[in-house]
């Protein structure tokens, strides 16, 4: 990086979060934004986009202490298009997604991501995106009892890979970065310039998926993702919310959006069979844990629902299709896990 990050006079860091109706969610992550030691507060803003309910009280006890902005949406705009807002109203040059029910539980961890990952984004052409490992909650008959660590979506091929890449505490003191090939908002770190380039997040998805769709498009304008897996970010997810009807509904329509603007044609009818039939299975399998009045019609009705307000968007002309490449498809879907056996090898990890 050129010249020293911590001179500067304007926010670097743009840290843009969506909410709807978590508040005190809201407010332990801003809570624990404020605890973040050894940084210049100058030096990232926060941008809150509401698609929910007036906290206008809960952003002013704010104002005083962190450069924090506020937009109010007059309704619920989703995820993307809340997202999109927040990036056009911010100052940094780069942006960090959070999700409202996040946590930083670590005192270092802006810290980190501006002396070190911006750092590396700098002096990176090549790398568009830094995912962060992932704390989710364990849940035993609707009651959170602990945490477990996930390494985000790792396409892991080898049983010896699959050890490793699960022992999180090796991988951090080792300082290993790995490429994704897709990942998930609640904690990634982009340029701003390849989120506009991209035109960021597809607002024709309300949410879910639009994340995998934005980093497989990372991917195919030549942008690399990769996974810090020494900085980890707690989701506070609930149980409830996640796995519902309308969550199946959301999903379907989304993948298949996603998987017809970006895969070979051939490979999108593959996976649009694939979804509607086996895992169509497997997330009522999911559903029935957490909703055990649900029927496997009710869902599979939502599930039909999702594809044909797809497949209608999609007649409708209004989602264009710059599709990857066989071989880049290939590449981020096999043989990303050998350039990260390599990556191990060469830090005598393997």
């Amino acid at each position: 990086m050129k010249g020293n990050i911590l001179n500067i006079n304007i926010p670097i860091l743009s840290i843009v979060i969506v909410t709807n109706d978590r508040k005190e969610d809201l407010r332990n992550l801003i809570n624990s934004i404020l605890k973040q030691k050894s940084i210049d507060k100058k030096l990232f803003e926060i941008i809150i986009v509401n698609n929910g309910k007036e906290i206008i009280d809960l952003i002013k006890s704010y104002e005083k202490k962190l450069n924090i902005r506020y937009i109010k949406n007059d309704k619920n705009l989703g995820a993307s298009k809340g997202r999109n807002i927040g990036v056009r109203n911010s100052k940094g040059k780069y942006i960090l997604f959070l999700d409202d029910d996040n946590y930083l539980q670590e005192k270092f961890i802006l810290k980190d991501i501006v002396e070190k990952d911006i750092r590396l984004l700098e002096e990176n052409n090549e790398i568009g995106a830094i995912r962060y490992a992932t704390e989710y909650p364990i849940y035993k008959t609707g009651k959170r009892i602990g945490y477990k660590y996930t390494v985000c979506e790792l396409d892991i091929k080898t049983k010896k890979y699959y050890d490793l890449v699960r022992n999180i505490e090796l991988l951090r003191k080792n300082s290993v970065y790995f490429y994704l090939n897709h990942f998930a908002t609640c904690g990634v770190l982009i340029k701003k310039e390849a989120f506009e380039k991209i035109n960021g997040f597809d607002e024709n998805m309300f949410v879910y998926a639009e994340d995998i769709d934005l980093s497989i498009r990372l991917w195919i304008n030549n942008y690399k993702v990769v996974l810090n897996p020494w900085i980890i970010i707690r989701h506070n997810e609930t149980p409830k919310k996640r796995n519902n009807l309308w969550r199946e509904y959301q999903m379907t329509k989304n993948q298949i959006l996603m998987l017809y603007k970006n895969y070979p044609l051939f490979l999108f009818f593959l996976y649009l069979l694939n979804w509607l039939t086996i895992q169509s299975i497997l997330s009522y399998k999911n559903l029935k844990q957490k909703e055990p009045n649900i029927s496997f019609l009710q869902m599979y009705f939502e599930f039909l629902k999702g594809a044909f307000h797809a497949f209608k968007l999609i007649f409708s002309g209004k989602i264009k299709r710059k599709p990857m490449s066989y071989k880049l498809w290939k590449y981020i879907r096999f043989e990303i896990p050998k350039e990260n056996i390599k990556i191990l090898k060469e830090k005598g990890l393997l």
